[in-house]
């Protein structure tokens, strides 16, 4: 029988009549209470941190109901993430004029600031919130040990994925600038009420697209040769921190930002793209917080981390409750949990893939062998749109594949010549 930890009574006031509630409960991502520092109303306080049972509380009967209302939009850290999003779009709007041409990358070093500043900003602020001024007081896991060199690993790839969204962000500007791709402008959104209508509805369908793209972009991730070569890189944090959000191969980021890939298909407001980029930078940080107690924790996506092969979803969609990987506490045994994972989840195999989360020392051959191979993929890329040693007369739908399929073929292939387990290459699932 698993020992449970045990810990000290909350001093969190569970009376919401002995205080002076502001906003009404659960409005912006706040708890019971209204407040932004508190747990969520299901958790029982009287357990260890990650021992209530979420069974009742992940994607109840009429979960759809918020989302069908638009409610999920207003109760939920939606809320605040759609503020900032707003505050980005008109205090540092995108220089269209400037963004015709990458003769000078003025107005990308400038996006770049912004989306960095955004970021860093955001996460920063939970990271230190949390484990430097201590305004929470259930943490995941007890008995917690604080380690610069994993922080500093986690900002590390952070920071790649700012980058890289900033490129994507700048080529989405100059295919808007260059009428490669049409939109709506400002002038036009607010022209009529229709228009404006269009508008705002971008504000409610891109945090429900994120939820469903979430879900199967990252089951897809997680089969067995994908997850071996780039997943495996944001695991590494098996006691999670805000910044290990973020924390991601390049692989997977790519994966992750293309979310925006609706972009290329809607006549929208290059709003919708700003939205659904903030959206993609900053809400991962206070789910991946490590604590039971504040807005947007997220038990959730906690016992992900920590088992690997369960919750690839949200607790706001019933997907994992479908398929039988939902898992409901913070043990190995008796919960919910009916998926296939064979792999050993106890703790002292936590500590070991958590120790990985470091930039010490020389990365793993097969990590070194695999972004080797994929940088000559982006080479050749690169040497196409520059016109250079013959490339771009190569077939583009070649290239497109090479680019495309060219990362999960290599990495299938590596797996079947280092693997020695006879497990399907679907495993998991």
């Amino acid at each position: 029988m698993e020992k449970e930890p045990v810990i000290a009574d909350s001093t969190e006031n569970d009376s919401p009549g002995n205080s002076c509630q502001i906003l009404p409960g659960g409005f912006a991502g706040t708890g019971p209470n209204g407040s932004f520092f508190e747990a969520p109303a299901w958790v029982d306080k009287k357990k260890p941190p990650g021992m209530t049972s979420q069974a009742d509380a992940v994607a109840p009967p009429g979960w759809w109901i918020d989302l069908v209302t638009g409610k999920f939009l207003f109760f939920s850290p939606n809320l605040v993430w759609l503020s900032i999003a707003l505050v980005d779009y008109f205090i540092f709007p995108y220089d269209f004029q400037a963004a015709k041409s990458f003769q000078k990358l003025d107005w990308v070093l400038f996006r770049f600031a912004v989306n960095f500043s955004i970021t860093f900003g955001y996460f920063g602020f939970w990271h230190c919130v949390l484990y430097f001024l201590g305004w929470s007081e259930r943490p995941f896991h007890p008995s917690r040990r604080y380690k610069k060199s994993k922080v500093f690993h986690n900002m590390w790839y952070s920071f790649l994925g700012v980058v890289q969204l900033t490129v994507w962000e700048a080529i989405f500007m100059h295919c808007y600038a260059t009428n490669r791709l049409p939109f709506m402008s400002d002038e036009q959104a607010f022209s009529n009420p229709w228009n404006i209508t269009m508008f705002v509805l971008a504000a409610f369908w891109v945090p429900i697209y994120r939820e469903f793209h979430f879900y199967f972009a990252h089951r897809f991730i997680h089969i067995k040769a994908l997850y071996k070569y780039i997943h495996s890189l944001h695991h590494r944090n098996t006691d999670i921190e805000p910044f290990s959000g973020l924390c991601m191969h390049p692989l997977e980021h790519l994966y992750y930002y293309s979310c925006v890939g609706p972009s290329l298909l809607v006549f929208a407001s290059p709003f919708a793209f700003m939205w659904n980029a903030v959206h993609l930078l900053i809400s991962p940080a206070a789910s991946h917080s490590g604590w039971e107690d504040h807005f947007q924790s997220d038990q959730y996506h906690y016992l992900h981390h920590r088992y690997f092969e369960c919750n690839y979803g949200t607790g706001g969609t019933p997907f994992d409750k479908m398929f039988g990987t939902f898992r409901d506490q913070l043990k190995e045994t008796g919960t919910s949990y009916r998926g296939g994972s064979e792999d050993k989840v106890d703790d002292k195999a936590a500590a070991i893939h958590d120790a990985k989360a470091s930039l010490k020392g020389f990365p793993d051959i097969g990590f070194a062998i695999y972004i080797t191979l994929n940088c000559a993929i982006w080479s050749l890329l690169w040497c196409a749109i520059q016109k250079q040693y013959g490339v771009h007369e190569w077939n583009p739908h070649h290239l497109a594949f090479l680019a495309s399929a060219g990362p999960v073929i290599i990495a299938q292939i590596m797996a079947n010549m280092t693997e020695s387990a006879k497990r399907s290459i679907f495993y998991p699932f």
